[in-house]
């Protein structure tokens, strides 16, 4: 189950953490949130509520639906070879077989090289937009590509590897043609 503390939901119970997060002017502050428990009936108009503070604050949000490990598999499976999959259990299943193995709480960077996280910020993105429902997402998605577009955008290519230039140039012509500014 969640964390709790007074009585918060999971959202809020993140988004007081984050609020005690002291910050410089171009740091940002993102709120990863899992979907499985926020949605439901009695636990929507908190989450909401988290969310719209969260956005007033310029919190950004990056939510998975169910959970985290959409973005996870998304390393090693497309959308198609999850089919079926509907809960955090399922994706845990899910990954324990494509990864041979899969312990949330000992995720291990070897198991997510720079190519499979290009991979999947590609299958996310491509994913979401496809997605409705906004903060209730209406399918299984993951909004976590965001953080890596946020990163990339304000990176200075030096910084990255031959990979990560190529990424940050596409996301830099996006926004560029798209009007957006870094």
């Amino acid at each position: 189950m969640y964390p709790a503390v007074d009585n918060l939901s999971h959202a809020k119970y993140v988004l007081e953490k984050l609020r005690a997060v002291e910050v410089e002017e171009d740091d940002e502050r993102w709120m990863v949130l899992d979907t499985d428990h926020c949605i439901e009936d009695g636990h929507f108009e908190s989450y909401e509520k988290a969310l719209s503070e969260a956005r007033q604050l310029r919190i950004r949000v990056a939510i998975s639906h169910p959970s985290f490990e959409v973005w996870l598999a998304l390393h090693y499976s497309d959308f198609a070879d999850m089919e079926g999959l509907a809960s955090a259990d399922d994706f845990g299943k899910h990954l324990k077989q494509v990864m041979g193995g899969y312990d949330k709480t000992q995720l291990k960077m070897e198991n997510f090289p720079i190519q499979r996280v290009l991979l999947a910020y590609v299958r996310a993105k491509c994913r979401d937009a496809e997605v409705a429902g906004g903060d209730k997402p209406e399918a299984i998605t993951t909004r976590v590509y965001k953080i890596w577009k946020s990163i990339l955008s304000k990176a200075l290519f030096s910084q990255l590897s031959g990979e990560l230039r190529d990424l940050a140039r596409q996301i830099k012509d996006e926004m560029a043609v798209s009007g957006i500014s870094e």
